[in-house]
């Protein structure tokens, strides 16, 4: 057992203890969930690069598909492709639905016709993406997730991709051995860093450059320079000499081959770190569920002491506070009235934004089809698009965020401050629930007392910026803001060829029909959102204020039963609490302290 295993494992196990003793068994259920136990998911590689930097062909070399993804310098891919293990070669395409957006359909495609959904000049569907299932043996340990190509590491796709890797272990990321990496490059990656466990480098087209170890040398200094790089490791490789290895039948030079083409170091390296990186990713998490717990009991034991250290005033007080809650219950309408003012003024203000920023988009982008470079033509609406996802995914995060603290600061006037604050993101994939859950029965989740508030913020987030599919390659803001975007500007396909004049106010039209399509989009479910918000609200106030009422009539009757005792049970009692309190203090420091290292730890090649 590690140093950091044996940590954590002290951690839950004596937070563990205290939510027994305080009777708590749904911290204690949410606790033994949140074990960081290997729970046999594949690990998650999201591959990343500019364009013509080789990355689709080291995909398709890496599973032993050399055809699977189009790969010439003229021919782009455009959506995700998501490669996972399947007894039997199958795919489906996600097609965003302009009726539902958040929910993309899923159609079943022939393997062979992959490139038909993901290659630039053969799309004429709106593909958020491509999901293959192929018997290869490297699919077995990883999913790989091939980014669109279509910008590159500029404008809205880098943000998009960054955004996406909430949902990563790992990022492959994809330059070439011909020149060292550019600084664009490094400030990605630098970005990308913080986001996951583990960061691999791949140099390609080593073949084509007799100095290419360099051009490595040099890439290794570039990122080395950057804190958050120091310990990424880089690979020269050579995907057309992987393949041609599996064309040879003399077994030494097939070995050779693959020696010379850098893969298998490349591959042993890259399961390796994210392995490594996805056990501290659940372990960091793990460690904050412990803290999260620690919070909720701390913050009973707490109150508790500070009542049973008082005096008649303390008394005065909780009586006041239980009428206080007993009047919001009787009356909704009060309750709710300074909360939809909020929320209006957040709907308002999100929309105005957003229709501003959109605005802006279309004035560059019709600029750009009136009198733009003839030969950025082809790839301008994929641009606008992926530029307007970017956007939507920015102002979904904030809405959610927004949204949050705006029940945080409820909560708090209801006596719940300290006890129910908005989580801070994990990095990558969680472990397990980032809050406790509770069944959607009314009474039980009213029993839970202290504890139910902390439901209030997965909830919320899931209603502002949610996806209602599980897009295993985009979070939930990612998917919406994909689908919406997508559905705004199909038909874009219909102007790949043609007379450059024609052409030109084609794509200008179309990028003024796509920006209002987008903000009539945008608008119509963010007030749909908004209004779930308030009806879900409206739902679990009354529970939330019913537990907080429950749990203050208890504690109005312990200490009433304290002042029979005697003033000696009273001191006792406020001595055991005090000495509660500096256990949970003690135990929510070393969580949040562990937490934070995991966080912070990168795999060392």
């Amino acid at each position: 057992m590690t140093d950091t295993t044996a940590r954590l494992a002290r951690i839950l196990g004596a937070v563990r203890a205290e939510a027994v003793q305080g009777k708590h068994q749904d911290l204690v259920e949410h606790l033994d969930a949140a074990a960081p136990a290997d729970r046999g998911e594949r690990i998650r590689v999201v591959v990343v690069g500019e364009t013509n930097r080789g990355k689709s062909t080291l995909v398709n070399s890496l599973i032993g598909r050399p055809l699977l993804s189009p790969v010439s310098a003229e021919v782009t891919t455009s959506c995700w492709l998501e490669l996972s293990y399947g007894e039997r070669d199958e795919a489906v395409v996600l097609l965003a639905d302009p009726a539902a957006p958040g929910t993309p359909r899923r159609v079943p495609i022939d393997v062979r016709d992959v490139a038909r959904y993901v290659a630039l000049p053969e799309i004429a569907d709106p593909v958020l993406g491509v999901e293959v299932k192929l018997r290869a043996p490297l699919l077995r340990d990883l999913v790989l997730v091939d980014t669109p190509g279509v910008g590159g590491l500029q404008e809205g796709h880098a943000q998009a991709t960054l955004a996406a890797l909430g949902q990563a272990d790992a990022v492959l990321f994809v330059c070439d051995a011909t020149q060292p990496i550019l600084a664009p490059e490094v400030a990605f990656l630098a970005e990308a860093a913080v986001r996951v466990p583990a960061v691999v480098v791949a140099a390609t087209k080593r073949d084509t450059n007799a100095d290419f170890e360099v051009v490595v040398a040099e890439t290794r200094s570039r990122l080395a320079a950057r804190d958050e790089l120091r310990h990424a490791p880089v690979f020269a490789v050579s995907a057309p000499l992987a393949d041609r290895a599996t064309d040879v039948e003399d077994a030494g030079i097939a070995a050779r081959l693959v020696e010379l083409s850098g893969m298998a170091e490349l591959v042993g390296t890259l399961k390796r770190q994210a392995a490594s990186g996805a056990d501290a990713l659940r372990a960091a998490n793990a460690a904050r569920v412990a803290a999260r717990v620690c919070r909720v009991l701390l913050a009973r034991a707490e109150e508790s002491a500070a009542h049973a250290l008082g005096d008649a005033d303390r008394e005065r007080e909780l009586e006041a506070e239980i009428a206080t809650l007993t009047g919001l219950l009787a009356d909704r309408e009060w309750l709710m009235s300074a909360t939809d003012r909020r929320l209006t003024d957040l709907l308002d203000e999100t929309v105005g934004g957003f229709t501003t920023a959109v605005a802006q988009l279309r004035d560059r982008f019709k600029a750009e089809a009136e009198h733009g470079p003839a030969n950025r033509l082809d790839a301008l609406a994929p641009r606008m698009i992926a530029d307007l996802t970017a956007l939507g995914v920015t102002t979904l995060e904030a809405t959610e965020e927004r949204t949050t603290r705006l029940a945080a600061a409820l909560l708090d006037r209801l006596g719940f401050g300290g006890v129910a604050q908005p989580s801070p993101q994990p990095v990558g994939r969680p472990a397990g629930p980032a809050v406790p859950r509770f069944s959607d029965d009314a009474p039980a989740r009213a029993q839970a007392g202290l504890t139910v508030a902390t439901d209030v913020f997965e909830k919320l987030t899931k209603i502002a910026g949610g996806a209602a599919a599980v897009v295993t390659f985009l979070t939930g803001p990612g998917v919406l803001a994909a689908c919406l975007a997508l559905a705004a500007g199909a038909g874009w396909w219909r102007y790949h060829s043609g007379a450059e004049g024609e052409r030109r106010k084609q794509l200008a039209a179309w990028v003024t029909s796509a920006a209002e399509g987008e903000r009539a989009g945008f608008d119509r479910e963010l007030t749909e959102r908004i209004r779930r918000v308030r009806t879900y609200l409206d739902e679990v106030l009354p529970e939330l204020i019913t537990a907080r009422r429950r749990e203050l009539t208890r504690l109005q009757s312990e200490l009433a039963d304290l002042e029979r005792a005697g003033a000696q049970a009273r001191q006792a009692a406020a001595a055991s609490l005090t000495t509660l309190v500096a256990v949970l203090t003690g135990l929510l420091r070393d969580a949040d302290e562990l937490a934070a290292e995991l966080l912070e730890r990168k795999p060392t090649p």
